[in-house]
């Protein structure tokens, strides 16, 4: 069942950003992303647990829920040529994403010695 709460929440996160975006994007500007994150992605990671934090599994974090869902949506709307063109976005965020893990599992073994 937990599996299943994962996908919903998921779906939710990458259907809601997307379509709320325009509404929040002309208002709040650079803090739109804060504010999508506060309204839509915060709820749906907390509420009652929807997302499983299984420590024995990679946990996805809702942006690449939200990033994976627009990119689908892209490439069904549009066809290929907008996936070649967002190649390099996806490398520097896969890069980052790979020298965050890198980090926070140093730390947490510095932090298990003391």
């Amino acid at each position: 069942m937990k599996k299943v709460q994962n996908i919903l929440a998921y779906f939710l996160a990458g259907f809601l950003v997307p379509t709320i975006w325009h509404y929040v994007a002309a208002p709040f500007g650079y803090f739109a992303g804060c504010v999508a994150a506060i309204v839509v992605i915060a709820p749906v990671w907390y509420y009652k647990g929807m997302v499983n934090q299984d420590s024995r599994a990679a946990t996805l974090d809702m942006g690449a829920a939200v990033g994976l869902a627009i990119l689908m949506r892209d490439l069904l709307n549009k066809g290929f040529s907008s996936v070649f063109g967002s190649l390099p976005t996806l490398f520097w965020m896969s890069l980052g994403a790979i020298l965050a893990g890198c980090i926070a599992h140093l730390l947490t073994k510095r932090r298990q010695k003391s």
